[in-house]
């Protein structure tokens, strides 16, 4: 048990939990540890086998329980990439297990199983998956989509994913329903529903 009063100060991280908790709080370069990992200024509350790891320039990040889920960044190319890659901070996933943010900011996870938001370009995306399993949100340069439960529902990435443009979509439930290449575009529950 754990008992402070007054101010506490520390340099380095703090580290919070049993060995599968990894660190609560990084502000130098990077720390990682055998169970998890956390880099570029990131928050890990509780949880199991979590891991937060970025490229230089992004961070902010924050996990809040669960198993095995992961934020991370990898800026490749050049150019406009490096643009995109200030935008890269702040997403969150709460809860569930296996759920992954990579390459998007401003995004978020919410519960559920192995659910992914996968951009091929880093930025400001501001994507959201509330529960469900399976469920994708992928492609490059599109935003503002949607996905609420469900099993095996996408949207974006049908072809080339540095062309895909997916903006303001929504799925809500169902299974196996996808969406590419679409803008304002809507399923509501059913099975295998395409729109391109």
């Amino acid at each position: 048990q754990l008992q402070v009063e007054g101010d506490i100060s520390a340099s380095g991280f703090l580290h919070i939990g049993n060995n599968s908790s990894t660190v609560l709080y990084d502000s130098a370069s990077g720390v990682s540890s055998t169970t998890g990992s956390i880099l570029q200024d990131g928050v890990i509350l509780a949880g199991t086998l979590n891991t937060i790891s970025s490229f230089s320039g992004s961070g902010m990040h924050t996990i809040l329980s669960g198993y095995a889920n992961k934020i991370s960044g990898s800026l490749t190319g050049s150019g406009d990439a490096a643009l995109f890659s200030q935008n890269n901070f702040g997403s969150i996933i709460i809860g569930g297990d296996t759920n992954t943010i990579e390459n998007a900011g401003k995004s978020v996870i919410v519960g559920g199983a192995s659910n992914s938001i996968e951009l091929a370009r880093t930025g400001q995306n501001l994507h959201v998956i509330v529960g469900g399993s399976y469920n994708k949100i992928s492609g490059s340069m599109g935003r503002y989509n949607v996905i609420v439960g469900g099993n095996g529902n996408k949207i974006g990435e049908l072809g080339d994913p540095l062309a895909q443009q997916d903006w303001n979509n929504f799925i809500g439930g169902g299974n196996a329903n996808e969406l590419h290449g679409t803008n304002r575009s809507s399923v509501v529950g059913g099975f295998k529903n395409y729109i391109t």
